[in-house]
């Protein structure tokens, strides 16, 4: 359904394309996949596979976590496939992107050009962590890091949310 969407997409626009995303899952503080208190996941190995039965209308955005143990492989993985913009989800990642233990994972994503989409704000779609992971003040080490950082959804929040306590 999605590439029959993209081509008629195309077809009105001209030139169009899709970021397609995959979604990785939570680790343990080992950096072992977490499959327990995992909810979605889709494989940056399934995300490429797709991307290239469809290189015209998708852009692949694999997804890391940086706790895993073999995040520096895994980044090797992405980049050698062309990817150049990677997802991470804190809130159902479990993940605080502010540690300081990212530091080399972030350098090595500068160095290599590749860029960040982090979920930020509020989170409905799947069981989160904790809310306070989608703050965008911890993209501040992926910056002070040389990142190119993208705030996915501008740390907003549903209409339904309650106002934030620190307004």
């Amino acid at each position: 359904a999605l590439v029959r969407q993209a081509r008629e997409a195309r077809e009105v626009l001209g030139t169009f394309q899709v970021v397609l995303l995959a979604q990785d899952c939570r680790y343990t503080e080992a950096g072992e996949p977490d499959w327990v208190n995992s909810s979605v996941y889709v494989p940056n190995e399934h995300l490429f596979r797709v991307v290239a039965r469809h290189a015209d209308l998708f852009i692949p955005c694999p997804s890391l976590n940086p706790q895993r143990k073999d995040w520096e492989a895994e980044l090797d993985y992405c980049l050698a496939q062309g990817a150049r913009v990677l997802k991470i989800h804190p809130p159902t990642q479990a993940v605080n992107p502010g540690d300081p233990k990212f530091r080399a994972f972030y350098r090595k994503c500068a160095d290599n050009g590749m860029r960040i989409m982090v979920h930020t704000g509020a989170e409905h779609s799947a069981p989160i962590a904790s809310k306070t992971l989608g703050d965008p003040r911890f993209l501040q080490l992926a910056l002070d890091e040389g990142c190119t950082v993208i705030a996915a959804h501008a740390a907003t929040k549903a209409f339904f949310d309650p106002p934030a306590e620190d307004q």
